[in-house]
């Protein structure tokens, strides 16, 4: 696969390398005929050293993140939606007149330039993703993938494990609609796994799920407009774009799918036909499913009467196979050729990874962030533990805002009374922010529904209190998003009991 970057000379700097898309990125460039280099805040606060240290082995120089790395020779600027205006590198790109790039533009001429499926949804982009790069490198396939959580196989080479640059020309891609960014992306071929409200308001989803949709296969449904999704470039261009040879499958057991898509026509993208969408579901589009068997680490089901047998656990993790096996046939690839790759799946770094068991009592360490990533978690921990105690430390102080209502509600009714909830302070990963809530009003709203809450100012003394209380047969799930120490915090834990 060959990305057709404007410039073919010297080198591109990436501000914020150190994020899941933004790393996932620069790997893919590491690959092309470019000096790259890149910078962050952590690796500045000498934070993420294993990261820093995968890159730097793809030949990738990280720099200061004080402007020096940009220079008359950086021919272009790659940025995160977390690198402000008035960042330093901006400024001397400035100067220097070094364009600069959001992630999302970048990755976009990645996915409009190869065979590329994008996996888009509120919650399981990248568990889904890395289950159906499993399955079409099982089918020999040799696909190249972008996402943002890592992929255990690929860990385990080595790698950082969110991009991987196959031999073919298909694409894997998790795609993002928090920022708008989604709608930028015209894959061959897409999947729409849930519409949830998390960093937008369902209404804005709805217009950005659409747009997508039609950048996939064409029609003439809905404009996407820059008060819809937050993104300048999504216009009613969008909704009426031509009918093209490419593939768009659904969850029909999501209600806002359903709601948005079930009215349209629908083929069977199996049949070859152009501009085909496609339903699928536990009862849909023949994904028949059955003999369900639920397992503290693994789970087993019957698929239109192919057995599956995953090394993860939970109800949403046999969804997760049913949208994997559904962009897998997309390709080509059976039912039965998708169980033999799902039977040997290793997993996403931070998707229910068992830490560790001491004295009988286990640690699991998830990226769970938002009401129905939580609300799923802490089903499979129920089914993996006698009591649950949840540590959750929210991602960021404005999501924490937005869906204040919805995380208690969440939390409050996933809880058992027996359980208990620890929360430290929401993450703070630098810049100007609004600090005007904290995970205290969380706590004290989860107290008020009657169940066990404690806030920490201080999350160092958890370890201790859960070792206090915890007893044989008990289980910690911690859970939390971008904060990459999170999972120190979870060998602690399992330390201390």
């Amino acid at each position: 696969m060959h990305i057709l970057f404007a410039f073919m000379k010297k080198n591109i700097h990436f501000s914020g390398i150190a994020g899941a898309g933004m790393s996932a990125l620069a790997q893919m460039a590491a690959g092309e005929p470019y000096e790259v280099t890149g910078s962050d805040r952590d690796f500045d606060r000498g934070q993420k050293q294993l990261l820093r240290r995968q890159l730097e082995n793809l030949g990738i120089r990280i720099c200061a993140q004080d402007g020096s790395a940009i220079s008359a020779s950086t021919v272009r600027l790659v940025v995160s939606t977390a690198i402000e205006d008035t960042s330093p590198e901006i400024a001397m790109a400035r100067r220097y007149g070094v364009p600069v790039a959001h992630r999302s533009e970048v990755l976009a001429e990645y996915v409009n330039g190869s065979d590329s499926i994008v996996v888009s949804g509120t919650s399981g982009k990248s568990t889904v993703a890395a289950m159906l790069y499993c399955i079409l490198e099982h089918a020999g396939l040799q696909p190249s993938i972008i996402t943002g959580g890592s992929l255990l196989q690929l860990m385990k080479r080595g790698l950082a494990g969110n991009a991987f640059k196959g031999k073919s020309d298909i694409l894997v891609v998790e795609g993002d609609e928090s920022d708008g960014s989604l709608v930028r992306y015209k894959p061959k071929k897409g999947l729409a796994l849930n519409i949830t409200k998390d960093h937008k308001s369902i209404d804005e989803l709805k217009k950005i799920f659409l747009a997508f949709k039609d950048n996939c296969i064409g029609g003439k449904d809905i404009a996407c407009d820059a008060t819809g999704c937050g993104n300048a470039e999504c216009s009613a261009e969008n909704a009426e774009s031509e009918t093209k040879d490419g593939m768009f499958a659904w969850n029909y057991d999501d209600k806002v799918c359903r709601e948005i898509f079930s009215s349209l026509p629908q083929d069977s993208c199996l049949k070859g036909g152009k501009g085909c969408m496609r339903p699928f579901g536990k009862e849909k589009d023949l994904f028949f499913l059955s003999d369900v068997e639920l397992n503290p680490f693994s789970s087993s089901f019957m698929l239109r009467g192919v057995k599956f047998s995953l090394p993860v656990p939970g109800n949403y993790n046999i969804y997760n196979a049913i949208a994997a096996c559904a962009g897998a046939e997309m390709y080509g690839v059976s039912l039965e050729k998708a169980a033999e790759a799902l039977k040997g799946f290793a997993g996403v770094d931070r998707r229910f990874v068992l830490i560790g068991e001491k004295n009988g009592i286990k640690v699991v360490d998830d990226f769970a962030h938002n009401p129905a990533k939580l609300a799923a978690v802490i089903s499979a921990l129920h089914g993996a533990g006698r009591r649950v105690f949840a540590v959750y430390q929210p991602h960021g102080f404005a999501p924490t805002r937005n869906l204040r209502a919805e995380l208690v509600q969440s939390l409050a009714s996933s809880l058992f009374k027996e359980d208990f909830l620890f929360m430290p302070e929401i993450y703070y990963a630098g810049g100007t922010v609004n600090k005007t809530i904290s995970s205290a009003d969380i706590v004290n709203d989860v107290r008020q529904a009657g169940k066990n809450a404690e806030f920490f100012p201080d999350r160092a003394g958890i370890p201790a209190a859960i070792a206090a209380k915890a007893r044989p047969g008990d289980i910690v799930g911690v859970m939390g998003a971008r904060d990459s120490t999170l999972t120190d915090l979870a060998r602690a834990i399992a330390a201390a009991l």
